[in-house]
């Protein structure tokens, strides 16, 4: 906007682009398009609009591309200058696109505009270093599978489309991956999962379908509901990093198989929202209410597993953990062994001792610095060597590809301590 702060008009003799008709970039002065515009008349305590827009040619290639110009303004012999930057990026568009089998790599990025579902009977393989931006409440649904292949020097990140630092840490900017009831084969290793309401939701709470997912060496950052939302799904997890979320980091309802191994929890809630849930919860059930009558419909489901070991679950809560358990939900079994844990004494006493062994619930994690989402141990962390070698041989190398089973004994979570080694 250009003001006129003085009590009597003002003519600006001329507003041109510097660039001139070769300039990416096009402006509107008081509704007149153009690239130079003279005797601009502004009333007293008045002002005038001067609007911009840019359009940066693709080049085909992974690479952001910077463009620059000014707009100079002339006013009683004086020359002001803005300074116009703009930052443009070539990439693969998707708008609500249902689609077949096909790999994606890293050769540009991917932006989702409203959905985009995988068919069933169908693959989405995604390589490692890809880049996948949603736009704000888009969504990725799985009925086929999805297999992301990425690795630690190059993950596949998926993330909300505002690139600019102020949204660095905003949650909800994106909707989420939806993996759809009966999708079976889904593989996600290396992954960086930020922003999100949810990070992964697998299964909807209307059937009771088997649904299966293996997570590895993933992060689920910063999502302003659930980290995890499964429903009687099957999941086999290790070298995760699930943090800071609105609401629950982990929500297993109505039943399921969940392993969670070498696995780091930790939930100091998000921005612009008040945590009212524990960071893991898991369920024989679900409860919804009838529309017909107000009532309470309780939909069962069997709790085959849900193993916890050589994990830490931490928060900013005094109990992150939640059991919930109906007679008539059927098979009920869970187990946290080796495992740091921010819990009530009082839950540990009434679940029974055969639920837990080995934990450590008097003592913080020692984290790094998990406001920089760094979840590394601190050297007097408690959880530094507290794990068992039986889980460790399964997983021998940390998220990092540290070797856990070469000193005294595994650390507990994602991250196998060294002395000496970088932070």
């Amino acid at each position: 906007m250009i003001y006129n702060p003085y009590g009597k008009s003002l003519n600006v003799s001329s507003v041109r682009l510097a660039g001139g008709s070769g300039s990416m970039f096009r402006i509107n002065v008081d509704g007149s398009k153009g690239t130079l515009f003279r005797n601009i008349e502004i009333k007293p305590k008045d002002s005038l609009y001067i609007f911009i827009a840019v359009t940066i040619d693709p080049t085909g290639k992974n690479n952001p591309i910077m463009v620059s110009d000014s707009v100079i303004f002339e006013t009683n012999g004086n020359t002001q200058k803005v300074q116009l930057v703009a930052w443009g990026q070539d990439m693969h568009l998707f708008k609500n696109q249902i689609i077949k089998s096909q790999t994606w790599t890293a050769d540009k990025p991917y932006l989702v505009l409203g959905y985009l579902a995988i068919d069933s009977a169908q693959t989405l393989t995604i390589e490692a270093g890809t880049k996948i931006y949603f736009h704000r409440s888009s969504f990725l649904y799985v009925a086929g599978n999805i297999n992301i292949n990425g690795t630690f020097q190059q993950p596949v990140v998926l993330q909300g489309d505002r690139l600019e630092s102020d949204f660095k840490d905003i949650p909800g900017q994106w909707g989420a991956v939806i993996i759809m009831e009966g999708s079976t084969g889904n593989i996600v290793n290396y992954a960086e999962i930020r922003n999100a309401t949810v990070g992964i939701q697998i299964g909807v709470d209307s059937t009771y379908l088997n649904q299966d997912l293996v997570l590895s060496n993933t992060k689920i950052l910063n999502s302003s509901f659930y980290g995890i939302w499964a429903f009687g799904s099957t999941i086999h997890a290790w070298n995760d990093v699930i943090a800071d979320c609105g609401q629950w980091a982990l929500a297993l309802l109505r039943g399921g198989d969940y392993t969670f191994t070498h696995c780091t929890v930790s939930n100091q809630g998000v921005l612009f929202s008040n945590r009212t849930q524990p960071s893991l919860v898991f369920s024989n059930y679900i409860a919804k209410t009838d529309p017909k009558t107000g009532g309470t419909i309780i939909y069962p489901g069997d709790l085959k597993n849900a193993n916890f070991d050589n994990s830490i679950i931490y928060g900013n809560f005094d109990n992150e953990i939640g059991i919930a358990q109906i007679e008539q939900g059927g098979i009920f079994n869970f187990m946290f062994d080796h495992c740091l844990l921010k819990i009530s004494p009082d839950l540990i006493n009434v679940a029974g001792s055969s639920h837990f062994n080995s934990i450590i619930s008097d003592k913080p994690p020692a984290f790094m610095k998990p406001s920089d989402y760094r979840f590394e141990l601190d050297s007097l962390s408690a959880a530094i060597d507290a794990g068992s070698m039986d889980y460790a041989k399964l997983y021998p190398l940390d998220f990092k590809g540290n070797s856990r089973i070469s000193d005294k004994g595994p650390d507990l979570g994602a991250y196998e301590f060294i002395p000496g080694g970088a932070h």
